[in-house]
């Protein structure tokens, strides 16, 4: 299933509210180091690379990163193809609450993501967190769909 064309989406990601202090720590670091990875032009992306790999469908695994500033992953193409970037420039403050990672969801009228990719997305970069934080079932992420 589609997500509807003209939505407002998002990809949204947080440690759970009563997490120990230690963890939430681990969660800043962890989200600092991933939006510094997407801005990253050097070509070096463990933790994008990763994510990829921890996708269970075969289209997700093959999306490449975006070759721009703000970075992501989908097509270069802003008119044809599908992306994932984060919420805003890499010189502002990217997130809505300081413990949420927010990325921005963008369908084309070529390409559309569906409900199945995004939620593979989440899982694997659920995986990604949780491995860097070492802590099973502690980050959540969701897709928010606004009209």
């Amino acid at each position: 299933m589609n997500i509807p064309m003209n939505s407002d989406i998002k990809l949204v990601f947080r440690i759970d509210s009563d997490a120990p202090i230690a963890f939430q720590k681990l969660w800043k670091t962890c989200m600092s180091n991933f939006e510094n990875e997407f801005e990253s032009l050097n070509g070096i992306r463990p933790l994008l690379t990763e994510w990829l790999y921890y996708c269970q469908l075969p289209q997700n695994k093959i999306l490449p990163y975006l070759d721009r500033y703000e970075g992501g992953i989908g097509g270069d193409n802003n008119q044809i193809n599908k992306q994932i970037r984060p919420l805003c420039d890499p010189q502002q403050d990217c997130r809505i609450r300081e413990d949420e990672l927010v990325l921005y969801v963008l369908n084309t009228d070529t390409e559309i993501w569906c409900y199945d990719e995004l939620l593979d997305l989440i899982q694997a970069l659920c995986k990604v967190f949780e491995k860097q934080i070492n802590s099973i079932g502690g980050i959540h992420g969701y897709i928010k769909i606004a009209n």
